[in-house]
């Protein structure tokens, strides 16, 4: 279904999730404070079927890797468009972007990505940090 990274990658998504939270929350104040206001309702470890559902919300667009489909299934591209890449241990990364930002957003995710909307089981793909660049 999915290319594992190579080591290197899957220590760059480790560094996101560590980093990336914390990173997010003890930001200044954002110049475009509705781009942000899905802060205050996501969290980590939560459902990242919900935490995508909030991000989209407050207008943010998935912005994944264009050959997405090279590493991963085709299908998993098309229903989401954030996805950079994943690991075989199940981390993946994700990006969005917003007209109204300069940054990007960058969320790490843990769990098997092919069960990510399946009723009953979201929270098999949590949310595990986030963070701007």
């Amino acid at each position: 279904m999915f290319r594992p990274l190579p080591l290197m990658a899957a220590a760059a998504l480790a560094a996101l999730t560590i980093a990336g939270n914390a990173s997010a929350q003890h930001r200044e104040p954002a110049a475009n404070a509705p781009a942000r206001a899905f802060e205050a309702k996501v969290r980590e470890g939560m459902a990242y079927k919900r935490f995508r559902a909030e991000v989209m919300a407050a207008g943010w667009t998935g912005e994944g890797d264009p050959e997405c489909s090279r590493s991963n299934s085709a299908e998993l591209c098309t229903q989401l468009h954030e996805l950079d890449d994943c690991s075989a241990d199940g981390m993946c990364r994700m990006t969005f972007v917003h007209p109204d930002e300069d940054a990007v957003l960058r969320a790490a995710t843990y769990g098997d990505i092919l069960r990510w909307q399946k009723r009953g089981e979201e929270a098999d793909v949590a949310v595990r940090g986030w963070g701007y660049e």
